[in-house]
């Protein structure tokens, strides 16, 4: 068990793993997912991102075990915090969202989720940060919960208990949430990568 006030002072050695897959949890958001890996599949120069009112939290603090990690931040009248676990015995992560309007009046906020990276199989396991490959040659295909990143065999999918839009281009999903004063409001999001007709 570690928490902020431990060593760990770089982005890149925050991360959470499980029996197949790990993914890197930076500091510097609440929400930022980082190279989601599942030897022997490779997801490059994957990136996670999600902005309230156009807004990055930062993690104020957070506590991590292997597995899973709590990061907790604030920004404004806003406060988020999350619960990121890896899946034991699937390529998968599952993040928990809470966000809390501190303000003393109702508010409707626009939520960005912001994507990129594409998934190869990797003959070769180097154990290290992939090169980020040719996004040019990824396929996506969209619903309203739901993107699907393929490339050739293989592919990941980010899915949200948000109804969102999706701008391809900038690859980015958007929608607006509506916080009372002093409300919570939960949703989810899920990664996996793998073999398309597995995924």
């Amino acid at each position: 068990y570690f928490n902020n006030d431990r060593n760990i002072i770089q982005n890149e050695y925050v991360g959470i793993c499980g029996d197949v897959a790990s993914i890197m949890t930076p500091e510097y958001s609440v929400f930022a997912l980082n190279n989601l890996q599942g030897c022997p599949i490779t997801n490059t120069a994957f990136k996670l991102e999600i902005r309230i009112d156009g807004e990055r939290i930062k993690a104020d603090k957070w506590h991590w075990v292997p597995n899973t990690i709590l990061r907790e931040g604030t920004c404004g009248c806003w406060s988020a915090r999350t619960l990121t676990a890896v899946a034991i015995g699937n390529r998968s992560v599952v993040q928990k969202i809470e966000v809390t309007n501190n303000g003393n009046e109702d508010s409707t906020v626009p939520v960005q989720i912001q994507y990129e990276g594409h998934t190869i199989y990797e003959k070769e396991w180097s154990f290290q940060v992939p090169n980020p490959g040719n996004i040019k040659d990824v396929t996506y295909k969209a619903t309203e919960n739901m993107v699907i990143a393929q490339s050739g065999d293989y592919s990941y999918i980010i899915t949200s208990s948000l109804n969102m839009k999706m701008f391809e281009l900038a690859r980015l999903f958007e929608t607006q949430v509506s916080i009372k004063a002093g409300e919570t409001k939960e949703f989810f999001i899920s990664c996996h990568i793998g073999k398309t007709d597995d995924v």
